[in-house]
């Protein structure tokens, strides 16, 4: 081996290392693996090509699928409430209901799709349209009753 093979090796037993608590709950299991699948007792007995697979296996060189951190991309995620679904969802309840608050909108947000959230914008693209669809519902309702 080269001293750059020798190199990467040591990084891709460090990686390894480093990530081995996502697949594996204690030692003895990862060894197991090793042994089952690769027929070595240790990482240092593994060449790189199987050090790569096994980096990879346990999440190495994935994208982060963690939230947005700026407020703009966390904005314009295609699974999160529309401003149009938040600013519809808002003006029925705030013509409609009999108790024209937050809570009381929390409520029955609560009622349809079974949590409270923090703000609407927290609903999901589907959500709020059930929240929607309920509020139109409830609208019809209270046009019949000629309030």
């Amino acid at each position: 081996m080269t001293k750059r093979q020798k190199e990467l090796q040591k990084h891709l037993i460090k990686v390894c290392h480093t990530l081995k608590a996502n697949k594996f709950p204690d030692d003895d299991t990862r060894k197991d693996y090793l042994y089952m699948t690769y027929g070595v007792e240790s990482l240092s007995d593994m060449n790189i090509d199987q050090l790569k697979e096994f980096a990879v296996y346990l999440g190495y060189g994935r994208k982060n699928k963690a939230k947005p951190a700026n407020k703009e991309k966390a904005e314009n995620d295609v699974s999160k409430a529309t401003q149009r679904q938040i600013d519809t969802i808002e003006g029925i309840w705030f013509r409609i209901a009999r108790e024209k608050t937050d809570f009381a909108l929390r409520n029955y947000i609560n009622r349809i799709v079974g949590y409270r959230p923090l703000y609407l914008r927290f609903l999901s693209r589907d959500e709020a349209q059930k929240v929607i669809n309920g509020l139109l519902q409830m609208q019809r309702s209270w046009n019949e009753k000629g309030q």
